[in-house]
């Protein structure tokens, strides 16, 4: 599959996800839409996110608002030098929900 070739190969993965930043649009969980962006961003040498290109989106580019937010809001350890061509894949998943406890 494309996407886990571009995933794998890139210095950050969905581990790196920030998930307090990482607003899922509530039209989507009404509605119980998962998906995904790809997006490829350099970092400044101060560690802050720059230039986003989203590569790709399914199911729509629904999430694609709330990636480039959530990016906006990341920062990296600042290195001094520009780091090119970074790509992260940002999953949107619901989770299951949660079981009632029973008195």
């Amino acid at each position: 599959m494309l996407l886990a070739a571009i995933a794998s190969s890139s210095a950050y993965s969905e581990d790196d996800v920030d998930r307090e930043s990482l607003t899922y649009p509530e039209r989507c969980k009404a509605d119980a839409r998962e998906g995904y962006v790809l997006v490829s961003f350099d970092i400044s040498p101060d560690g802050k996110p720059i230039n986003p290109v989203v590569l790709e989106y399914c199911p729509s580019d629904i999430f694609v608002e709330a990636t480039l937010k959530a990016l906006r809001d990341w920062e990296y350890p600042a290195t001094g030098e520009v780091q090119k061509n970074q790509q992260i894949l940002m999953p949107f998943k619901l989770g299951k929900p949660a079981e009632s406890e029973e008195d």
